[in-house]
């Protein structure tokens, strides 16, 4: 099983670096932000998800499932994207939140409302040029080139070593 994503996903790597259980993983396969932020009873229910957490920091990588699985245009994911940078910044004032842009993809054209995943990243940049007192940018394109996707999308098992060890740098662990 040691060969497996379980094992060798960026999470994993970045958990086994930072110490044994001190990293929380809010997230599951096919997760959008529009599960998580599309109304504002959901985004509440996430931000106190999150503050149970009581983090330090937060590590944002979103956005790819909602771009490719179609959940809404670029425009209403930044608008949702801010919010909630917003929201837990307001529950979490002394969390420093990394707002990673989603990875490159085999193919980024637009999707069925018209945005690319370019659109998406823009976004986020948006987002966080305007909270950069308590939210860092990360530019998920500079982790890997799609040689290290399995798939088109997702990671290899040495896309994944690129993704924990680009994390890692960031975080300064």
């Amino acid at each position: 099983a040691t060969g497996s994503t379980q094992y060798n996903a960026w999470a994993m790597k970045v958990r086994a670096a930072y110490a044994p259980d001190s990293v929380a993983l809010e997230a599951w396969g096919s997760r959008s932000l529009h599960e998580d932020c599309s109304s504002a009873p959901l985004q509440a229910a996430f931000v106190v998800a999150m503050a149970a957490y009581a983090p330090e920091r937060i590590w944002l990588a979103i956005g790819t499932n909602d771009y490719g699985l179609n959940k809404w245009s670029a425009a209403a994911f930044g608008a949702a994207y801010a919010s909630m940078l917003d929201a837990l910044h307001v529950a979490m004032p002394s969390a420093i939140i990394y707002a990673q842009t989603p990875i490159l993809r085999s193919t980024e054209t637009a999707n069925g409302s018209g945005s690319t995943l370019g659109d998406y990243r823009a976004q986020i940049v948006s987002a966080q040029s305007s909270r950069s007192g308590f939210c860092t940018l990360v530019d998920g394109t500079a982790f890997m080139t799609t040689s290290s996707l399995a798939d088109g999308v997702h990671p290899n098992n040495a896309g994944h070593v690129l993704y924990g060890t680009a994390v890692q740098t960031v975080l300064g662990i």
